[in-house]
C-alpha cells in the first residue's frame, strides 16, 4: 500500500440463532506504515546524493599535478635528445669539412710522400740467442 491509498477496514458480522440471538463484530484496521515509506525516501535520496558526488566530482589535484609534471620531464628529454643529436650531427658535418679542406690545401703544396718501407722488427737480444742456439763465437 502506498500514502494514497485509504485504510482499509474489514469488518465481518456473525449471527448465531440459538433463543437469545447473539451477534458477534469483529473490526480489524489496516494502516499503511508511513513511517516505512519515509525511511524509504531518505535512503534513496541519500542514494541519489551519493551517486551524483561520485559521478561529478574532481580528480585529486595531487595526481593531476603529477601527471602534468612528469609529462612536461619527458618532454623537455625528448627536446634535450633532440638537440644533442642536431649537435653531433653538425660536429660530424663540421669535422668531415676541416677534414676535406685540409686535404686540398696540403696536397698541392707538398710531394707525395714515399712509400713506408716494411723492415723486420730486430729480435731483442735474449730472443737471439734463444733462436741461435746461443751467443755467437
Amino acid at each position: 500500500m502506498s500514502d494514497l491509498d485509504p485504510d482499509r477496514v474489514t469488518e465481518t458480522r456473525t449471527t448465531t440463532e440459538p433463543i437469545p440471538p447473539t451477534s458477534e463484530v469483529t473490526r480489524t484496521v489496516e494502516r499503511s506504515n508511513g513511517a516505512a515509506w519515509w525511511a524509504v525516501a531518505l535512503v534513496g535520496i541519500a542514494l541519489i546524493i551519493a551517486v551524483t558526488y561520485v559521478i561529478t566530482r574532481p580528480q585529486s589535484p595531487t595526481n593531476t599535478e603529477a601527471a602534468v609534471a612528469a609529462a612536461t620531464q619527458q618532454v623537455q628529454s625528448q627536446d634535450a635528445s633532440q638537440q644533442a643529436q642536431t649537435a653531433a650531427a653538425q660536429a660530424q658535418s663540421a669535422a668531415d669539412s676541416a677534414a676535406q679542406a685540409s686535404q686540398r690545401s696540403a696536397m698541392p703544396s707538398a710531394a707525395p710522400a714515399p712509400p713506408a718501407q716494411s723492415q723486420p722488427a730486430q729480435p731483442s737480444s735474449s730472443q737471439s740467442d734463444d733462436q741461435s742456439g746461443g751467443p755467437p763465437q
